[in-house]
């Protein structure tokens, strides 16, 4: 498949950030060693290019590669791309291939492949077009350049195109037939670090070494072993056990505290930074009661985020003082804060026009949730429920039945209020955007579906969009965070870890940045013998 492209006149000044392809030298205690990772929701296939689920994205990176990596620190480092530049405007990026790279079946790598894994991610992924909706054009000059114009800067481009996003898909396998209906879905072909043995639909799957990986001497592992880690009880007996070595974006305190005293397990929570999962209420502004901003500023008053956190999730979770991560380099901590204080509520709601009735109460309203693995947003909504109830504003819970039942309500804008999360994913522009600006006032969850309208609002992140001095967008940040903390159109409340279970027998783990959802080719392991006999046994 061709790639079209226009060649520009204007001479571009390309100012390149080279970055060599620096891969430091591994500890190797074991070769050939094989690991079991225990997943839930298990995968359901290996396109991460179609599919914004975790445990899909996590199981395909070890597929797939991506143009770039993500290090330790937060930095871009090389992949697929050995190197890259940028022109002096800031629209022009132009990345080189690393020489010599093939996929699992033997076939080149090249820009082409490039060119069309940029088109299905943009068009199927659920953040592809919140990535890359300033790329007007791709170019493909040669099999081992790929250019990217962009209509205007964007600071936060390279983070859509570091693993494990934007995995690279060989058009050849790919580039016919319903994308969704591919058996490369499953029988998957990329050029990353493992190939796809075995897959047995919501059992498990069997990752095997590639031989022809594009750093030498990785990966360490022989294997990964894929299964399903649903049955929590079954998953500790494994764990426990030494049969199962590494559970990741696990959502069930029970699980982690139960395991607590083994010394060869270590209970760890991903870095927050370049990932920051953020908890938020959302307030339905076409309500009447809740546009009225000193409603929310009550209900903010009415709620103990302590309490949630030691109460609810047991210490796991850190209080918000906005709706950036608290690992933000854009970060405010000197905003307007709402700690408990019921008096305080009382008064803005008699403030607003709503004083009690003659049976205590001051209106009326609803909360849902999204539904999530771990359970624990109905113990919150029921808890947020208690608290309003002393401030005289009845809650009635509506529970949704599924996922898809709480997209739909909250979609069609049905909604009163609801307890809902984003992933901002090291850059407020990719998911918080959206969440805040008018044109972005959709029917779809991950847009603005509270209905906020604030002409300052949509100023100041159009302003930080586009600028890419860093400490000017901190500047704008700081200030938008200041004007949400008293318009408060959505509470943000919580930031949220995934709690990872980890073998101590595991070596060159990562765990900071977002690597633990990117490739595990450096992992190795320390202990000997340890090896998938028995994990590939149960699977087939």
């Amino acid at each position: 498949m061709k790639t079209v492209f226009f060649r520009s006149q204007q001479v571009l000044i390309l100012v390149f950030a080279l970055v060599f392809l620096y891969q430091p030298q591994l500890s190797r205690a074991e070769d050939d060693g094989d690991l079991v990772q225990l997943f839930h929701p298990f995968p359901a296939h290996f396109n991460a290019a179609i599919s914004g689920d975790l445990s899909i994205t996590s199981a395909a990176s070890n597929v797939f590669v991506s143009l770039l990596k993500m290090g330790e620190d937060g930095s871009f480092l090389p992949y697929l791309a050995s190197s890259w530049g940028v022109s002096s405007n800031g629209m022009t990026h132009r990345f080189y291939l690393q020489e010599g790279t093939v996929f699992h079946d033997g076939w080149p790598v090249t820009s082409e492949d490039v060119a069309f894994s940029y088109r299905i991610f943009r068009q199927y992924h659920p953040l592809g077009e919140k990535m890359f909706g300033r790329v007007e054009l791709v170019e493909t000059p040669d099999a081992a350049t790929f250019v990217m114009h962009l209509s205007q800067p964007d600071p936060a481009l390279l983070i859509g195109l570091a693993s494990p996003f934007l995995p690279i898909l060989p058009a050849h396998i790919y580039g016919s037939g319903d994308i969704f209906k591919n058996p490369a879905n499953i029988k998957a072909v990329g050029s990353g670090p493992f190939l796809v043995a075995d897959y047995r639909a919501g059992e498990g799957f069997i990752l095997q070494r590639f031989n022809r990986f594009l750093i030498p001497d990785r990966p360490c592992l022989n294997q990964i072993i894929g299964k399903n880690g649903s049955d929590f009880s079954a998953a500790i007996t494994a764990l426990n056990s030494g049969n199962a070595h590494l559970f990741t974006f696990l959502q069930n305190l029970d699980v982690s505290d139960s395991l607590s005293e083994n010394n060869e397990l270590r209970i760890e929570s991903i870095d927050h930074e370049n990932v920051g999962a953020l908890n938020y209420l959302e307030f339905n502004l076409r309500k009447k009661t809740l546009k009225n901003q000193r409603v929310r500023q009550a209900i903010a008053s009415a709620i103990d985020l302590e309490f949630i956190n030691a109460a609810i999730y047991r210490d796991y979770t850190l209080a918000l003082t906005g709706p950036l991560p608290l690992e933000s380099r854009f970060y405010n901590d000197d905003v307007d804060l709402y700690p408990l204080d019921l008096n305080k509520a009382e008064q803005l709601l008699n403030q607003a026009g709503y004083p009690r009735t003659e049976d205590g109460t001051r209106f009326s309203t609803q909360l849902t949730w999204m539904p999530n693995p771990g359970g624990y947003e109905k113990q919150v909504a029921s808890y947020i429920k208690s608290q309003l109830e002393k401030i005289g504003i009845k809650v009635e819970l509506d529970p949704p039945q599924s996922y898809i039942d709480w997209y739909i309500q909250v979609s069609k804008w049905q909604h009163h209020m609801t307890l809902s999360r984003v992933i901002e994913w090291g850059d407020p522009i990719i998911n918080l955007h959206p969440l805040f600006r008018s044109e972005h006032i959709r029917h779809r969850v991950g847009d603005n579906t509270a209905g906020i309208s604030n002409e300052l609002l949509d100023v100041l992140l159009g302003a930080a969009g586009r600028e890419t001095d860093p400490e000017i967008r901190t500047g704008l940040y700081r200030q938008f965070q200041t004007l949400i903390s008293e318009e408060l159109p959505l509470y943000f409340m919580h930031e949220t870890p995934f709690i990872n279970i980890i073998s101590t027998h595991l070596q060159n783990f990562p765990t900071k940045a977002r690597n633990i959802i990117g490739p595990l080719d450096q992992v190795c392991v320390t202990k000997s013998g340890w090896s998938s006999k028995e994990g590939v046994e149960n699977l087939r």
